[in-house]
């Protein structure tokens, strides 16, 4: 018995010390935030929204500059958080805007150490997830580094890089440690979507911006292309031009596939679903050319993302096309082989929350109590 409880004194000791060290920073952590001014914000949406903008990820904000330090509360979140932004939306408050700086923290003592950074500074962006208890660190990292406008950096160095850095614990709970580059966010997402699911994903979900990986219109509307019903118009326009298509004058051909694609991409619509049965092959390899004109991903790997649960939900929540909505949530309900049942309507964190229970039920994960 006297073994027993030396052993229990001991480990009470080699735990004491970073028990300790959190209670004192959090102590000093609450004393300096409680006397910062108070924004009247309280949720993620009010502060920030991310976007992507040419294959990066830009940072826009309502707010005006915060002229120092302010105090935020966040709904739902855990602990103690500030904000504190340079160059913001100072002319007409509300207007998004690119900000100079931009610095949002959060810190959280329950059972360890929690923070969750936000910075933002013109060619430099991060989001940080950082947890420390007794058991370990663990750490969730995107960084995105950019060389300004006209700079030149070292021989062989990209003028651009986005990094994603992470702890991730297998089926076995075995920690894993994963790293990923490429030279702009767009890239990162589809050279290494693993990856990003696993350390991205979930850092977004937390801060509200999973729309950050909404689906391109026009990659949405392919996945979809065979679900699109051909406008009768252009259905004339095409069965016009099919003899020209066939025509013996090569410029002429040329010239009818042209004045075609000029009408949209609707057209290509109409050419891949129209009867074959009585075209030649020059004429079904001329209604080929126009549909790949507008269709540009690989029928393989179209087929891959028609049954990617995650790419389907994205389109299901973020496109603005209603059409695309509707066949995602039929297509998601056939992948899933179940209904699906989501309110488009909701917002603000219960959006977040509806949006978590929903990717956890596709993943077979079992509800969790609010």
């Amino acid at each position: 018995m006297a073994t027993i409880l030396m052993s229990a004194v001991v480990a009470q000791a080699q735990e004491d010390p970073l028990t300790k060290q959190f209670e004192m920073q959090r102590k000093q952590r609450e004393q300096m935030v409680a006397r910062l001014p108070l924004l009247d914000k309280h949720h993620f949406d009010e502060l920030f929204s991310l976007r992507q903008n040419k294959g990066f990820i830009e940072l826009l904000t309502p707010l005006a500059s915060t002229r120092g330090m302010k105090r935020v509360e966040i709904e739902n979140l855990p602990g103690t958080s500030t904000l504190n932004i340079d160059g913001g939306a100072d002319g007409v408050p509300g207007t998004l805007v690119v900000p100079v700086s931009f610095q949002f923290s959060c810190i959280d003592y329950t059972g360890g150490m929690h923070s969750l950074t936000v910075s933002w500074q013109g060619n430099y962006f991060q989001v940080l997830r950082q947890d420390q208890t007794s058991k370990g660190f663990n750490n969730s990292l995107l960084l995105q580094m950019r060389q300004p406008n006209g700079a030149k950096g070292f021989p062989g160095q990209p003028q651009s890089q986005v990094t994603l850095k992470g702890n991730v614990a297998d089926v076995r709970g075995r920690g894993t440690n994963i790293i990923a580059q490429a030279e702009t966010f767009e890239l990162l997402c589809s050279q290494y979507a693993s990856e990003v699911r696993q350390v991205v994903r979930p850092m977004m979900l937390e801060l509200g911006q999973e729309e950050l990986f909404a689906p391109d219109p026009q990659t949405a509307w392919q996945l979809f292309i065979d679900d699109c019903k051909p406008e009768p118009a252009l259905q004339q326009e095409v069965v016009k031009r099919l003899a020209d298509l066939d025509a013996e004058d090569f410029r002429v051909r040329e010239r009818a596939v042209e004045e075609l694609r000029k009408l949209g991409r609707g057209v290509a619509v109409v050419a891949r679903q129209i009867s074959r049965d009585n075209l030649s092959y020059e004429q079904c390899m001329r209604l080929d050319m126009l549909v790949s004109s507008f269709v540009t991903i690989e029928p393989r790997e179209l087929q891959q993302m028609r049954n990617s649960p995650d790419i389907l939900l994205e389109c299901l929540l973020y496109c603005a096309d209603e059409a695309v909505r509707t066949s995602a949530l039929r297509r998601l309900e056939k992948v899933a082989n179940k209904p699906i049942t989501f309110d488009l309507a909701v917002s603000g964190p219960e959006r977040t929350r509806a949006i978590k229970a929903l990717r956890d039920e596709l993943a077979g994960k079992p509800a969790t109590r609010p």
